[in-house]
């Protein structure tokens, strides 16, 4: 029996907290459906906020003039 793909990046923010956090499927599984939503949601905001702190910081750096070498 083929498995189902959950997610479509298995290495998404979102994943890696799902499988940090949970031990089982069943923990998954029998979880109330508005806890998981909202635990995904946290995360994704968590992801979201990281990534734009990051591009934040690298529109902050000086300009570096690219020098090509002369032929």
């Amino acid at each position: 029996m083929a498995q189902e793909k959950v997610f479509s990046d298995t290495f998404s923010t979102t994943a890696l907290a799902v499988y940090e956090e949970f031990d089982s499927a069943d923990e998954l599984a029998y979880m109330d459906l508005d806890e998981l939503t909202d635990f995904i949601k946290k995360k994704e905001k968590i992801a979201f906020l990281i990534l734009m702190k990051l591009l934040n910081s690298f529109r902050q750096l000086p300009e570096v003039p690219t020098v090509c070498p002369r032929q």
